[in-house]
């Protein structure tokens, strides 16, 4: 029986041990298996943060690893540890704590260098992207120094104005460079990395040099000018050349012999300044191009030279003007020497003319038909008056032109207007002389209406004259044929100084001998009026 107690209680102390040596076991395992998981983790850690490559690419990895970095692998080492702890003697126990400690310092270290290890990177991305962007714009220049003899700084300057624009790579330098300087920040004070925005100034502020020094290279080139310059100088050259050609022309005599030839050099010169009009606008145009691609200095310098230059030509066409003028006015003398001549020979004949039809006006068979064709002859004569003053005007041009009209031409036309002063002076008298007498006509006229008024009147009231009812009333007609007869004594003066003015009145034979016989005939209707007023007064007197 104690052999079976001996027996069970080693079988169970045996047990005891073997359960104790499978927990041992297990636990050992355990923290063997989370150890090595550990130092996995520290060692990839560490590799990845002495890893070198492509900053991006290294970024976009370690920025994936380090964001899945899983606290629980340190906490199941830890655990792990403790459950060891507790059945490991304690000579045993402190040298797994200096691994425990070790490997925990190693995760506080890593978790520490991480971010700062991640913002290397995102400052490295961020250099590289910003010399990438310097290299861009140094590459640009290089391209626009190597093209500008071949293609012209004009097209260059455009090319750099559009590349160096606000959104091109230089500006995007600057936007870099100001994402380094807010990553760098972030850095340690004693992180050397801090120095980046340090060099990366200095070569954007070498990258700004060299921009202003290519564009001002570009700006002052003077093979943009070339063209410019060429018609420039021609153009002056041309003026100058011609003016000293109108001022010769100006300046000698022109006579019939050269008048010609003068005129046609003058012609060939204007129709020059129509051309060469054209080519002022060129000018002025091409100098608002040039403007924007040149030197302020050199811009002020061609608009000042253009600004001479037009005033030049300016001054050439105003000189052209005056020879032209000068040339037409001679020509017109030449040309006005017949013009004239035959003018005054036209209007010598047109008064002549005038005057014979205006003797017709007094053989006229009425006064009213006369007076129409006096109308009609004064506006003859107000036209003629004002062909002789266009006349005159051209007489003064012809004596304008270079010597003006020779002598013998000269004194040819003053007899000419000398003979039709003459002509104008008797059409005026001739016109005042018809006026005259046309008044005297419708003064005659007016009379006889007054007398053969007077006489219709008296025809119509005779007959009362000879009836009456009462002696009251034929001394009431006596009376009225007494005043009446009076009144006819004054009609008989009238009609006596009617026969007076119709033969003094200095009309056409016809037209007198009319104006009498009417005259006579009326004196004579008169006469016999007062004769039978006289009759018939003396039979009611009686």
């Amino acid at each position: 029986a104690l052999f079976k107690q001996k027996h069970q209680s080693m079988v169970k102390k045996t047990g005891d041990w073997k359960k104790h040596v499978e927990t041992n076991s297990r636990l050992m395992k355990k923290f063997e298996e989370s150890r090595a998981e550990l130092e996995k983790v520290l060692r990839i850690a560490q590799e990845g943060l002495e890893e070198k490559g492509d900053p991006e690419e290294l970024l976009r990895r370690h920025t994936e690893f380090f964001s899945q970095l899983d606290q629980r692998v340190l906490n199941a080492f830890l655990k792990a540890c403790d459950e060891l702890t507790d059945i490991l003697p304690e000579q045993e126990q402190q040298g797994l704590q200096e691994a425990v400690r070790k490997l925990h310092k190693q995760w506080k270290d890593l978790q520490g260098e991480a971010p700062y290890h991640l913002l290397h990177l995102k400052i490295d991305v961020e250099k590289n992207r910003f010399l990438a962007s310097v290299e861009e714009c140094r590459t640009e220049l290089d391209r626009e120094t190597k093209l500008m003899p071949q293609e012209g700084s004009e097209k260059i300057i455009k090319e750099h104005r559009v590349f160096f624009s606000d959104k091109g790579p230089h500006h995007l330098c600057e936007k870099r460079l100001q994402l380094i300087e807010e990553l760098c920040v972030k850095l340690p004070v004693r992180d050397p990395v801090r120095d980046t925005p340090g060099t990366c100034h200095v070569t954007l502020k070498e990258l700004r040099a060299a921009i202003d020094s290519t564009y001002r290279k570009l700006m002052e080139d003077p093979d943009k000018w070339k063209d410019y310059t060429s018609r420039f100088s021609e153009f002056s050259s041309w003026i100058s050349t011609n003016e000293t050609q109108l001022k010769g022309i100006k300046g000698e005599a022109i006579d019939t012999a050269n008048h010609g030839e003068v005129k046609r050099a003058v012609e060939e010169i204007r129709n020059g300044v129509t051309k060469r009009g054209e080519t002022l606008s060129w000018l002025k145009s091409r100098l608002k191009v040039l403007t924007e691609v040149s030197s302020e200095n050199e811009a002020q310098k061609q608009g000042d030279e253009l600004a001479k230059l037009s005033s030049s030509f300016k001054a050439l066409v105003t000189l052209l003007s005056e020879v032209e003028k000068m040339l037409s006015n001679f020509g017109d003398c030449v040309q006005y020497k017949e013009i004239v001549k035959n003018s005054l020979e036209e209007l010598i004949s047109g008064s002549k003319e005038v005057q014979e039809q205006a003797e017709k006006i007094l053989d006229t068979e009425n006064l009213f038909e006369a007076q129409q064709l006096l109308l009609h002859h004064q506006q003859k004569t107000k036209r003629i008056s004002a062909k002789k003053r266009d006349v005159q005007q051209q007489i003064a041009q012809a004596q304008q032109g270079e010597g003006g009209l020779p002598d013998r031409g000269h004194e040819e036309l003053r007899k000419l207007e000398s003979t039709l002063d003459g002509l104008e002076r008797s059409r005026e008298r001739q016109e005042r002389r018809i006026q005259v007498t046309l008044r005297k006509w419708e003064r005659f006229e007016t009379n006889k209406e007054t007398v053969v008024r007077y006489l219709f009147q008296t025809g119509s009231s005779h007959e009362r004259f000879l009836s009456f009812s009462s002696l009251e009333s034929l001394s009431s007609e006596l009376e009225q044929t007494k005043e009446f007869s009076k009144r006819t004594e004054s009609i008989a003066v009238q009609a006596e100084n009617l026969v007076k003015e119709a033969s003094e009145i200095p009309l056409g034979p016809q037209n007198k001998q009319l104006l009498q016989q009417q005259a006579k005939s009326i004196k004579e209707q008169v006469k016999k009026l007062e004769d039978t007023l006289e009759e018939e007064y003396v039979i009611d007197k009686s």
